[in-house]
């Protein structure tokens, strides 16, 4: 009868930093607070853990009231208790396991800072309307820090930017949603906590790609052009009402020649309105118009030839003329004067003396 046996092979490995890890080797901490920092190692068999403060020249550390430290297989910490001002500084831990040399990892205890400016900022991916951008993230200052990301069409509009915690990722990324289609923007990043803000990282470009169609959609300015010339299209319309909407008055004076070489003025008025004129006009709105014959030798009302003119409703309640009395005639006489000779029946027009 067969059988299965497992067999276990270890190998031997010095010390190094664990792939698996992150490690801060820059730690903030305010004055009167515990400062901690951390070392994860992969070796077989376990190493040996010594860790050293760097005053000038580096000494071994031991626990007690100011410093604390503690080992468990492969990972190894440091805590500075009530950090002064003289705690500030270079600290190194020694890993060692026997096998080839030992590890050394260097560690800087500073004051709360502003943070420091994320590093390899880079689009990894974009669609029609979205598009991914990734970053490294740096010291924190000592405190949470938050990253801010910016991002505009090119060269135009304001930035928008979007905020991001930090996670304690070695790499963090963030996708940006409805972008235009086939358009070019700009973008940019920068870290901040309670103390400050970073440098910002340089701007780069990305072009998003092209819609189904071959071509991009509106611009954002596109509404402000739309509104603009509507609102330029009222303004140019109710101008164009309002002319339309004038009335324009008119009074010709017209000689006739009668049989006995009278000089006949008609005095009538046209009102042009937007409809033009009525041609079939209503005789219980007639209005009436008086006809006035004037001669240089007298005036005789009984014989004033009286004739009426049919107008539209729309005039019934205006525009009403009486007739002419004696001096307004013989006023009227006078302040015209013929520019022209008669010839048969023509019709002559009338100036007005200076």
């Amino acid at each position: 009868m067969a059988t299965s046996d497992s067999v276990r092979y270890f190998v031997n490995c010095a010390a190094r930093p664990s792939p698996l890890e992150e490690i801060r080797n820059i730690i903030g901490s305010a004055r009167n607070a515990n400062a901690s920092m951390s070392f994860y190692t992969q070796a077989y068999p376990a190493p040996l853990y010594v860790w050293q403060t760097c005053k000038g020249t580096c000494t071994n550390i031991t626990n007690g009231f100011k410093y604390n430290t503690s080992s468990n297989g492969l990972l190894s910490n440091l805590t500075i208790l009530n950090v002064t001002n003289e705690d500030y500084g270079e600290y190194r831990v020694i890993v060692s396991n026997g096998i080839g040399q030992a590890w050394t990892e260097s560690f800087q205890l500073i004051p709360y800072d502003r943070p420091t400016a994320p590093i390899n900022f880079h689009v990894i991916e974009n669609t029609q309307k979205e598009a991914t951008v990734a970053w490294t993230p740096s010291f924190n200052g000592g405190v949470q820090q938050t990253f801010l990301i910016l991002y505009r069409i090119n060269q135009e509009g304001p930035w928008i930017n979007i905020s991001v915690k930090d996670t304690g990722d070695i790499m963090i990324n963030l996708t940006i949603r409805g972008l235009v289609p086939n358009t070019k923007y700009q973008t940019y990043m920068y870290a901040q906590n309670i103390i400050g803000s970073s440098m910002k990282t340089y701007e780069i470009s990305f072009v998003t790609l092209k819609g189904v169609d071959g071509s991009s959609s509106a611009s954002p300015n596109t509404g402000a052009i739309v509104g603009g010339t509507v609102g330029g299209l009222l303004i140019i319309l109710t101008v164009v009402l309002v002319i339309l909407g004038l009335r324009r008055y008119h009074i010709q004076f017209v000689r006739k020649q009668d049989s006995s070489n009278n000089a006949e003025y008609e005095t009538t008025r046209t009102n042009t309105v937007n409809t033009g004129e009525y041609d079939e006009l209503s005789q219980s709105h007639a209005i009436r118009h008086s006809l006035a014959v004037a001669n240089t030798s007298g005036y005789d009302p009984s014989e004033a030839a009286k004739t009426y003119e049919l107008l539209d409703a729309v005039q019934s309640n205006k525009n009403q003329y009486s007739p002419l009395s004696e001096h307004q005639i013989s006023g009227a006489a006078s302040m015209y004067e013929d520019t022209r000779e008669a010839s048969g029946n023509e019709a002559y027009e009338n100036t007005r003396k200076s």
